[in-house]
Formats: C-alpha cells, sequence, structure tokens
C-alpha cells in the first residue's frame, strides 16, 4: 500500500512536470502559421503594393520628402507574431482610411486590404494565449506619421503615394527581419 502511494505520489510529480515541459515548449514556440504562411503573406502584399500603383508619380516627387522609416526598428529580439501583428494592424488601420481620390486598381486595393486584414486575424489567433507585451512606440509614431500625411494633404493622391510607398518600404524590411528569423 504504501508502496502504491509512493508510485501514485512520483507519477503525479511526473504528469506535472512533463506538462510544465510542453506548456513551456507550446509558449517558446511560433505558431505554425507564422512559420510557414507569414513570409509568404507578406510577400504578396509587397507585391501588390507595388502593381496596384505602378511607379511612383513624378507629380508626386517633390512632396516626397526623406524615407520616414528608421532604421532598426526591428530588433532580433523583439516576438516575430507579436512585431508582425502590430506592423499589421497599423497597416491595415491606415489603409481603411478614404482612398477616393487614388488612381490604383481598387480590385488589387481590395486585394490587399483582404490579405492585410487575415494576416492580422491569424497573427491575433498565434498571440491571444501569451500575455501581450507592450507596443513598440516607435513603429507607432512611425504610422501616426503616415497618417498624419494623408490627413495634411486632404487624403490627396500624392499623399496615398507617399504612404503606399511608405508601406512598401516597411514590409520590405519586415521581410528582411522575418527571413533573419528562418535561419536564426
Amino acid at each position: 500500500m504504501a508502496a502504491s502511494s509512493f508510485l501514485r505520489g512520483h507519477l503525479k510529480m511526473l504528469a506535472a512536470c512533463l506538462l510544465a515541459i510542453s506548456v513551456t515548449s507550446a509558449l517558446s514556440e511560433p505558431c505554425a502559421w507564422t512559420r510557414h504562411q507569414l513570409g509568404r503573406k507578406n510577400e504578396e502584399s509587397v507585391l501588390l503594393l507595388t502593381t496596384m500603383g505602378g511607379t511612383f508619380p513624378r507629380t508626386c516627387v517633390k512632396e516626397k520628402g526623406a524615407r520616414l522609416f528608421p532604421l532598426g526598428m526591428f530588433t532580433e529580439n523583439e516576438d516575430t507574431a507579436q512585431l508582425a501583428l502590430e506592423v499589421m494592424g497599423h497597416v491595415g488601420s491606415v489603409f481603411n482610411m478614404d482612398h477616393g481620390a487614388v488612381t490604383w486598381s481598387h480590385d488589387q486595393l481590395a486585394l490587399f486590404r483582404n490579405i492585410v486584414h487575415r494576416q492580422t486575424e491569424k497573427l491575433q489567433a498565434c498571440v491571444s494565449d501569451r500575455a501581450a507585451p507592450g507596443t513598440n512606440a516607435a513603429l507607432a509614431s512611425y504610422f501616426q506619421k503616415l497618417s498624419g500625411i494623408l490627413n495634411d494633404k486632404g487624403l490627396s493622391a500624392c499623399a496615398w503615394e507617399i504612404v503606399r510607398n511608405e508601406v512598401h518600404h516597411t514590409l520590405l524590411q519586415l521581410q528582411v527581419f522575418l527571413d533573419s528569423r528562418k535561419s536564426a
């Protein structure tokens, strides 16, 4: 009797240890969608931004100014899913503004917005079980500047071209970050 009680106690301890190991492992592993689909979907987004508006219009060059995206925005110690969720959330917010002045392909714009929305949903599912870390303040500030450009320029076609160009660059930088995480 004492031996079986001793054995049950050890089995409970072993089960608790195995559960703790599996939970720790699950939390440290990015979700499968992030590992296998995020990069591909981001590449699709980049391609759509490129094709939906074509080259940057000459008529807007004087308004463009310097690149706003801060160097070193994405650091290697950031959580991939959380960072991508923040980027996609900001991109979605900006691209939900009025597009009346743009001359882009409305079908490609709708597809781009749909892909960004789906990425956001998938990423939210990836990070939903984790405690929400603080937001990337530099990223939030950057996207506030983009929204400011749109508002200051009255949602003009040139303002949208500047924002499209900036977001294109941002998603390219995100792709570099994602690719570096694959090899890490």
